[in-house]
């Protein structure tokens, strides 16, 4: 498959709404904006709906995948995700966790001699 943009983020999430709102701003700052990112929700609740609906409206980089409650962490749904990524590269991303500003340019440097890299 022929990527159309630099990177795929995908957030798998749970529970973690204001966490993933500030996880999710870190991967829309990234210095690559050519860039779309998936939130992978398992089982979500109310909140993160809200919050998602926002985002898409605010970034048409943004999707959201709704779930239901699946096994374990909802691993899963990853799959599904990884099948429609437009990314040359996918990079995973923590919805309790932020990124600086460089990191996808940096994945995108390591991968153009490595098969996967962190």
């Amino acid at each position: 498959m022929l990527s159309d943009l630099a990177a795929t983020v995908i957030i798998p999430t749970h529970d973690h709404g204001v966490l993933l709102q500030r996880s999710l701003a870190s991967a829309l700052a990234q210095t690559v904006a050519d860039i779309e990112v998936i939130v992978v929700g398992d089982g979500v609740p109310d909140v993160t709906r809200d919050l998602m609906a926002d985002a898409i409206r605010r970034d048409s980089r943004v999707s959201f995948m709704d779930n239901p409650k699946g096994d374990r962490h909802g691993e899963a749904y990853r799959h599904k995700a990884l099948l429609q990524a437009r990314g040359g590269i996918v990079c995973y991303l923590a919805d309790d966790d932020l990124w600086l500003p460089g990191h996808v340019d940096g994945m995108l440097a390591r991968l153009t001699t490595s098969d996967i890299t962190h």
